[in-house]
């Protein structure tokens, strides 16, 4: 092993054992869904629903379940914001940016803030 990747191995076993605490705090409460017009809806997360949202290429699903959320269809054809997953920690976005749908979880606390991100 050469110096430089002894080094690189030592810097990543710390971070990596502190991975698993960071984020940890009160979990977010709602899903914020917004569209290129604005706020279509804020979600309580601890209540399962769909939301079919209307965009300029078609209708792209919300859905939430257990505590998270998540585009369930797009309209678009990359479908980009499915591989997204599970949003499930405050601050945690997705985006279908074809359809200008955007997803946003709110009301936990914030894994990183400006200084530190």
């Amino acid at each position: 092993m050469t110096r430089a990747g002894a080094v690189l191995l030592l810097c990543a076993v710390p971070a990596a054992g502190a991975a698993p605490g960071a984020g940890t705090g009160p979990a977010p409460a709602v899903v914020e869904v917004r569209t290129a017009a604005g706020l279509v809806a804020r979600l309580p997360l601890d209540r399962d629903r769909t939301l079919r949202v209307d965009g300029p290429l078609g209708q792209s699903v919300v859905e939430v379940r257990g505590g998270r959320a998540r585009f369930a269809r797009a309209a678009c054809t990359s479908r980009l914001c499915l591989a997204a997953g599970w949003l499930t920690r405050d601050g945690d976005t997705a985006a279908c940016v074809p359809n200008r749908v955007y997803l946003r979880l709110r009301g936990g606390t914030h894994r990183f803030d400006s200084m530190n991100f």
